[in-house]
């Protein structure tokens, strides 16, 4: 090898150490500073979201709604759904609406009402939404049919 670079002309050799250089920064950059760059992305869109609850949960506080204690029982949960969903002004249409799966549809409802019943349902339930249809309906108003997961078992 040292035969090969010293047949080689001073131009030569320079020109091949500064492209040996340049991929050596270039492996630099793919290998720190790329995979350095993305979690810096990823860290601030966590922030965000963060900051995004926050706000959520600020509202929720200054709307009266506070975080009720998971019901002692599973079967529980369907019935302080629909509690909180009349306490939120919404009226399920019995036709589609399953108490025992924790399915709830509500006609002609207010779009901010059903958000908010749901964010209040999972953080104070511990349920999850297994499925939502949420489609527009009179003029600021939505039909919603939603569905949630089984509430945990204490």
């Amino acid at each position: 090898m040292k035969t090969w670079w010293d047949q080689r002309a001073p131009r030569e050799q320079l020109l091949l150490l500064a492209a040996a250089i340049i991929l050596a920064l270039a492996l630099l950059v793919q290998a720190v500073l790329v995979p350095s760059l993305k979690q810096r992305s990823a860290a601030e869109e966590a922030l965000a979201e963060s900051g995004r609850t926050l706000v959520r949960l600020e509202r929720l506080r200054e709307a009266g709604v506070t975080q009720a204690a998971p019901p002692t029982s599973p079967q529980d949960a369907p019935a302080l759904a629909a509690e909180w969903a009349a306490r939120s002004g919404l009226v399920p249409d019995p036709a589609l609406t399953s108490a025992p799966a924790l399915r709830f549809a509500f006609k002609a409802a207010d779009p901010g009402a059903v958000f908010q019943w749901i964010e209040e349902a999972e953080t104070g339930l511990g349920i999850t939404v297994q499925s939502a249809q949420i489609t527009a309906a009179e003029p600021g108003q939505v039909d919603a049919v939603v569905a949630f997961s089984a509430p945990p078992v204490p």
